[in-house]
């Protein structure tokens, strides 16, 4: 990526065709070689727009996960301290059972996904 700020999308058929062109590569996992066969534009020309659809919010990118793993904050945490695993649970209501429940369940799931018989 260059340092420099994308050229904004001009127009509604621009916008149009970046959309088109942002739902092929984000969601069908279509190539921008592909994509710009397809659209008979130049490769170059397809990352632009794609660049220029994300600086300008018509495409979000979000990474999560609906369960008790708050899978953001794990990632930063093993990060920041250099570990190969940090699993940080999230519970969203006080009970302590609850909380019990999701972090053992937290804690089993991954000693069973690490723990190899040669341990």
């Amino acid at each position: 990526m260059s340092s420099r700020a994308p050229e904004p999308i001009r127009g509604p058929a621009e916008l149009v065709l970046a959309a088109s062109i942002a739902r092929r590569h984000y969601v069908d996992g279509r190539t921008k070689i592909e994509i710009a066969e397809e659209f008979r534009l130049s490769r170059f020309k397809v990352a632009r727009l794609l660049e220029a659809a994300r600086a300008q919010g018509l495409v979000r990118i979000e990474i999560g996960h609906a369960g008790t793993i708050d899978v953001d904050t794990s990632g930063r945490l093993a990060e920041r301290f250099g570990l190969r695993h940090a699993i940080v649970v999230d519970t969203r209501d006080d009970d302590p059972i609850s909380l019990r429940r999701n972090l053992g369940t937290a804690a089993a799931d991954l000693l069973s996904e690490i723990v190899t018989p040669a341990m």
